[in-house]
């Protein structure tokens, strides 16, 4: 009886491991009874290591386009997405304006700092305000400063003439200086006056 039960148990062993099969990357094991079946991954998903027991759903920021997929494809930088189990590079969105994304693979886009904008979707960078503008963060585009005032260019504000000086145009990158025989005491000036006698 000991016997028999012992070749059932053998033969049942051998049977397994006949059957057995080793399934490449991109697939993953399933037992079928008692055999073992691969079954490829489906789009959305992968598998890097041969003889896998599952597949891994493509994290947010990356898609699988295609069955049987060893690695994921990650969005493009500029792009991002949030999305799991992505099937296609649809998933990844531009960037809003007044944001970027500088590496590929982004769940989330930054916003641009203070002093710089960006005025198109799937932007990779942020560019500085120009002399005579500035910006809050996450701008479209900068914004002139006002007569009164001036910037050297990727300022988040603008800074008031000095005394002695004016500005009497928006967006100026100078203060021009009060001509002989002119003043102005105050900052912010647009114009300078005649020098009292």
């Amino acid at each position: 009886m000991l016997n028999r039960l012992l070749c059932v148990i053998v033969g049942l062993m051998l049977m397994a491991g006949l059957s057995s099969a080793t399934c490449v990357a991109g697939q993953w094991q399933k037992m079928d009874g008692v055999t073992e079946v691969c079954t490829d991954c489906l789009k959305g998903t992968y598998q890097p290591t041969p003889g896998a027991g599952e597949c891994f759903i493509a994290p947010a920021a990356t898609y699988v386009s295609a069955a049987k997929s060893e690695s994921v494809s990650y969005c493009a930088a500029g792009t991002f997405s949030a999305t799991v189990g992505a099937v296609a590079a649809s998933a990844c969105q531009d960037c809003p304006v007044g944001t970027f994304s500088l590496q590929p693979g982004s769940t989330t886009c930054i916003m641009c700092p203070a002093g710089f904008s960006s005025g198109t979707p799937g932007s990779t960078t942020c560019v500085p305000c120009a002399a005579g503008t500035w910006s809050p963060a996450g701008t479209e585009t900068c914004l002139d400063c006002p007569v009164g005032t001036f910037s050297r260019g990727g300022w988040d504000s603008c800074m008031p003439c000095m005394p002695g000086s004016y500005s009497n145009s928006a967006g100026s990158a100078v203060c021009a200086a009060c001509a002989t025989g002119e003043e102005q005491m105050v900052a912010g000036a647009t114009s300078c006056s005649t020098c009292s006698v």
